[in-house]
């Protein structure tokens, strides 16, 4: 008969050799590819648009109302943010 304790180890045995072979693919698979870890992770955020361009945006007061009432003071900060705008001009 197995104790609680001698489960608990199993256990404690299971997740450490889990972690083991996860970190072994995890470092072993780029080396195959000839790439880096790091060369994976900006890969990654390339394709998420997480290394965008700044927009540079004209300082010029033309406000614009968008949808939820939010009034930006010109187009071009309105479209670096997504916001639909309703119409020119300052929202009520």
């Amino acid at each position: 008969m197995v104790s609680i304790r001698d489960k608990k180890t199993i256990k404690l045995i299971v997740v450490f050799k889990i972690t083991i072979i996860t970190l072994v693919i995890v470092l072993i698979i780029p080396v195959f590819e000839n790439r880096s870890g790091i060369d994976l992770i900006t890969q990654h955020f390339e394709q998420m648009d997480m290394f965008e361009e700044p927009v540079a945006c004209i300082q010029q007061f033309d406000p614009v109302c968008t949808i939820g009432g939010v009034t930006f003071p010109n187009q071009c900060e309105a479209d670096v943010v997504g916001a639909r705008t309703l119409y020119k001009g300052v929202c009520p």
